[in-house]
């Protein structure tokens, strides 16, 4: 009796390890699927990165105009009929025009 427990016992410990271990059909779907969404969630993650760098510099350069166009007031450089120029030596990749020209808004 106690030797048809032990194969009993053994049979279910050698069933319990299989149960376990993951097959090659397993193996393998899980790398196809790995193959397929990979790239795409990698596009994504370009994507993204690329429009956080455009926002970035739109930000960046929203600012300094904002900035030129304060010291231009406060100079009382505003009243130039043009100019332009560069930010260098801090940002030489962006530049700045301004162009001013008198408006008559019919005010009585």
């Amino acid at each position: 009796m106690n030797h048809a427990r032990n194969r009993v016992s053994t049979r279910m410990r050698a069933g319990a390890s299989r149960a376990r271990a993951f097959t090659l059909i397993e193996v393998l779907a899980t790398l196809v699927l790995i193959g397929i969404v990979l790239p795409v969630a990698m596009k994504g993650a370009t994507l993204a990165m690329q429009a956080a760098s455009g926002a970035r510099h739109q930000a960046e350069a929203a600012t300094m105009g904002e900035a030129k166009l304060n010291q231009m007031i406060a100079e009382g450089d505003y009243a130039i009929s043009g100019g332009s120029g560069t930010f260098a030596p801090d940002f030489p990749q962006y530049r700045w025009t301004v162009t001013s020209a008198l408006r008559d808004f019919n005010v009585t």
